[in-house]
């Protein structure tokens, strides 16, 4: 998993990188020639320059903050786009639970009080 990082020039040629996280990553001029991003997840990857075939990046996942560089055709390499999903946020609807005072008690303690 790459997160909020500069991979900017790197060489990834005939890598397997099936499924990998790429959120938020400086792609800038990566070189993907033979390498697989099937499934990967580039949701606000920016890419200035991608030399590779074609369906290198088929089921990889996209959305509207990820940079393409202009003249390629990322739908033509497969890529489909994602967007922001409930199920991609995590919400608890229940306050933390406090403890009470005679929970910290030794057990020792609360069974000769009668707790």
């Amino acid at each position: 998993m790459f997160r909020d990082c500069n991979m900017h020039n790197i060489d990834l040629s005939g890598a397997h990188l099936k499924r990998a996280v790429f959120t938020n990553v400086n792609l800038g001029g990566i070189n993907l020639s033979g390498a697989n991003l099937c499934g990967a997840d580039l949701r606000g990857a920016h890419f200035q320059k991608i030399d590779g075939g074609e369906n290198i990046l088929t089921g990889a996942v996209y959305d509207k903050q990820t940079q393409w560089p202009t003249e390629f055709d990322y739908n033509a390499a497969g890529a489909v786009v994602r967007q922001l999903e409930l199920s991609d946020i995590i919400v608890s609807t229940s306050a933390p639970k406090k403890e009470r005072d005679d929970e910290r008690m030794p057990l020792s303690v609360r069974g000769r009080l009668g707790w």
